[in-house]
């Protein structure tokens, strides 16, 4: 389908288009329409990026690496704290490595930013950046890619033409940096204390200085340097102390608490980096040079090309993380392996994730495909808690410094479930080895297993864990997961010995009933904050907040509380614990009836904030308590019905993308103007439980919804906004804001705070439409299995993933159940009773079945890893 954009498939913007690469994969190819007068809509700190620096994520399981349309390549890695291996600095106009020049022609060709040449081809793949660039003689294409898997290494492959019928020598010379950049969360509280955020940069530079590079391996396969630390820079050091001083006396939402320091490994940055390498890895290059005060490194490669003749090159930049050896790496990408290298891990990524297919919006496999991707790349490796984790990315890791919230990394896990529940579990145990001794989440991570030092105590996080562990069990049946033992988060510079998973959800559902509780009104209390971290702080005078922390409910923690313990409680069924299980039914159906008790005639109230300040939510709708009142079952089918009609046209009517998160024209906040951010702006994660709830009221709404919230949509109706095409933030400015389909920026670019500083590969951008798939086909564990009620307005569609599947077509139904553990399941799908009458005929793992009488089909069978529970219904 073509968008709005004319000859461009739907989707595409402004900015270049959708294709389909060699490998059957999509891709974007960047080429700026000519007609697009303004590259960069918005503003944002100049000091922070250039116009036209638009980024995508080239990443595995180990590494992230930033591409740039500007031609350069920085890769993050996460081993003993976040930090860039090279700087690219947009004010002295020093940019980061990654790209190479061919001399030997009639001019020098070059894909990087120093001799850029504006007819340069640009291609954003899954797990790959090409750029192609070409005179009369010759032809380069360079295609820096990240192996599938979880090795800490880029390729560059490098494919050189000869185009015309006489021999030339020629020389290759690639440029890569070993510059180390701290992704510093110091930087940022120095620089909010200063008021001016365009500081963060320039403190981490400061911070970069310290590092000196020793040259350790010079030879004709490449450059091994290690980063050594020299010590910190005394200026620095004193503005950080008065700088802590200041914000342990006048704490802010974003920092000031007391930095907690468990154990002398935990740092702010990384005192002992890995080594970087360099290598060529089919030939020797001729020369192989380390610039240490510029941070560059540099091979050269020399040969000659007979006429019509083509040679590929292949070389690598990488790390050492602990348990890596640059022998075993040489071996594994040896010159046997080398060719057709990137079309296997291509390959490898085709069949990654889970992916809905729809034949009349095509786009919506594309996007799903790659979003898989951009999920998954965006996995790294902390060593502190030696697991991978996915960090929320974009603006909040790359200035903000942090891994977080707790909450952000479960979400974007949860996808996982159905396609690699590796991942999830892995995201569970980082979760459960931050928890504190009183089974409480400490907010954020930054550095080397630092607690994030701030004053925020939101009383949602041990809800999200216990639904992801109940999610993940459940899905998966990996009963024995429970009995998986993990070391908690060592308080006090005490190691604190290994429990079983089974008790550290006990001990944090205990947190959530006993320690966070409920308050005057038998709502969950909220405390400092919940999914809305500043809903205290912007809602109420100074005066009036340590009552609303000490008393203050909140229906949104309420509201998911009742479908967070329901599904808990099927878990503790499940492992047999019937006590444990009647205990937190109890507790979700006191918070439902709580919630019930704040219907105010169209929807439920947001929050009290104690006798001082009272209720928010009585003539404002807010949205983020009203799709988990749905799923909780606190809302009469009468009631959500209302609902759904107040929220259709308050919050959605009016928006070309997804749901506004509040109707009010004017925003609370002095600082947050209307429709934009928690004032009314369109956020991804409140949405997703939005149409996912839509489901159980109006499927075709929920479909809306969901299809509204993609990334195709966004770009249709902002065309002339980059981000928002291929990745975008966690959320955007509403129509009620003058800058609408933006991310959010200060009034003052150049020193506030601004999410356009880095507006992409934010991972709830990915994350939740690949969840939400699932959820328009009404997809639901229960003790016995799952349930299915399909919301796809659709007469044909497939969805595929490794544990289930699920397609319609002109036939019918089929599909498969394959959890972890083999065992007997049921599978209920529910449907109209007009379209249930259509069916007749059951096959279970190829055997005719009875049909169950009523809306509700009912199949069991035998299923389990490599055997799946396969139906089909005609």
């Amino acid at each position: 389908m073509e968008g709005s954009v004319a000859g461009r498939p739907y989707g595409s913007g402004r900015f270049g288009q959708w294709i389909e690469d060699g490998f059957g994969l999509p891709a974007y190819r960047y080429r700026v329409d000519p007609d697009a007068a303004d590259l960069e809509a918005g503003t944002y700190c100049s000091r922070v990026r250039r116009p036209g620096d638009h980024v995508h994520q080239v990443g595995n399981d180990r590494l992230v690496a930033v591409v740039s349309t500007c031609g350069y390549v920085r890769v993050r890695q996460d081993e003993g704290g976040p930090k860039f291996l090279d700087d690219h600095d947009p004010e002295t106009g020093r940019p980061a490595g990654g790209f190479g020049r061919l001399s030997g022609g009639p001019r020098v060709l070059a894909t990087g930013p120093d001799r850029q040449d504006p007819a340069m081809e640009r291609v954003f793949g899954m797990g790959y950046y090409r750029r192609t660039v070409e005179d009369e003689c010759h032809r380069v294409d360079q295609v820096v890619f990240a192996p599938f898997g979880d090795d800490p290494l880029l390729i560059s492959q490098v494919t050189i033409q000869n185009k015309g019928v006489a021999d030339t020598a020629v020389a290759w010379e690639e440029t890569w940096g070993c510059r180390l950049v701290p992704l510093s969360y110091r930087a940022h509280l120095m620089a909010m204390y200063q008021g001016d955020m365009g500081r963060i940069p320039g403190i981490r530079r400061r911070m970069s200085a310290a590092y000196r590079m020793e040259d350790v391996r010079r030879e004709a396969s490449g450059l091994l340097v290690r980063p050594v630390h020299g010590g910190p820079d005394p200026g620095l050091e004193d503005e950080w102390r008065r700088t802590y001083a200041l914000a342990s006396s006048h704490p802010t939402l974003f920092g000031g608490e007391p930095i907690q320091a468990p154990l002398p490994t935990c740092t702010f940055e990384d005192p002992s980096p890995p080594a970087v390498f360099l290598l060529s890895l089919d030939a020797p290059a001729e020369e192989a040079d380390l610039d240490p005060s510029q941070g560059r490194m540099r091979l050269v490669r020399r040969f000659g090309l007979a006429g019509g003749e083509s040679r590929t090159l292949f070389l690598a930049y990488g790390y050492l993380p602990e348990g890596f050896r640059l022998e075993d790496l040489l071996t594994r990408y040896g010159t046997k392996s080398l060719p057709g290298l990137l079309e296997r891990s291509c390959g490898l990524w085709r069949g990654e994730s889970s992916w809905l297919q729809v034949p009349d919006a095509p786009w919506i496999g594309r996007e799903l495909k790659w979003s898989g991707y951009c999920l998954r790349s965006g996995m790294t490796f902390d060593t502190f808690f030696g697991e991978h984790v996915l960090s929320q990315g974009g603006v909040y890791q790359y200035l903000g410094g942090i891994q977080g919230a707790v909450r952000d990394m479960l979400q974007h896990a949860l996808p996982f479930v159905l396609s690699e529940p590796r991942i999830l579990r892995e995201a569970l145990r980082y979760a459960m080895k931050e928890m504190l001794p009183d089974g409480s989440l400490p907010f954020a991570i930054t550095g080397h297993g630092v607690i994030w030092p701030t004053t925020l105590r939101s009383s949602d996080l041990g809800l999200w864990l216990l639904w992801a562990a109940a999610e993940y069990v459940l899905v998966t049946r990996h009963r024995e997961f429970l009995d998986e033992r993990v070391a908690p988060y060592p308080m006090d510079g005490i190691v604190r010995e290994p429990e079983s998973v089974r008790c550290l959800l006990e001990r944090c559902r205990r947190h959530v009933l006993e320690v966070i509780g409920t308050g005057p009104h038998g709502l969950m209390r909220i405390t400092a904050g919940d999914w809305n971290d500043g809903i205290i702080l912007n809602h109420t005078a100074p005066e009036k907040r340590p009552e609303a922390e000490r008393l203050g409910e909140s229906v949104l923690n309420a509201a998911m509380a009742s479908y967070v313990l329901d599904a808990y409680t099927d878990l503790l069924a499940f492992d047999g614990d019937p006590d444990g299980a009647a205990s937190a039914r109890a507790w979700a159906a006191g918070q439902r009836d709580a919630v019930r008790a704040q219907w105010t005639g169209r929807w439920f109230r947001r929050a009290w904030l104690g006798p001082g300040t009272g209720w928010l939510g009585e003539d404002e709708l807010w949205l983020e308590p009203q799709g988990w009142a749905i799923l909780g079952g606190c809302a009469p089918k009468r009631q959500a019905a209302v609902l759904r009609r107040h929220i259709n046209r308050l919050l959605r009517q009016p928006s070309p993308i997804g749901a506004m998160i509040r109707n009010a024209d004017e925003g609370a906040s002095r600082e947050v103007p209307s429709g934009e951010s928690l004032e009314g702006g369109v956020w991804m994660s409140v949405n997703g439980v939005l149409s996912w709830a839509l489901t159980r009221v109006d499927g075709l709404m929920a479909w809306e919804e969901w299809e509204r919230n993609l990334l195709s949509r966004h770009a249709e109706a902002y065309p002339g906004i980059w981000y928002g095409i291929w990745s975008g933030p966690d959320h955007y400015n509403s129509v009620r804001s003058p800058r609408a389909g933006l991310a959010a920026s200060d009034r003052d670019p150049e020193r506030g705070h601004n999410s356009t500083d880095f507006p992409v590969m934010n991972l709830h951008a990915h994350a939740w439409p690949i969840y939400g798939a699932s959820k328009m086909l009404g997809l639901a564990s229960t003790a016995e299995g799952i349930r299915l009620e399909p919301a796809i307005p659709h007469a044909r569609y497939r969805f595929h993933s490794t544990l289930v599947g699920f397609r319609k077509d002109e036939k019918g139904y089929s599909g498969w159940y394959a959890p972890l553990a083999k065992g007997c399941w049921t599978i209920r799908l529910r449907m109209p009773k007009e379209e249930r009458k259509r069916y007749g005929t059951l096959l279970v793992n190829g055997y005719p079945q009875p049909l169950s009488p009523g809306r509700e089909i009912v199949i069991r069978g035998t299923g389990g890893p490599g055997s799946p529970l396969r139906w089909k219904l005609h």
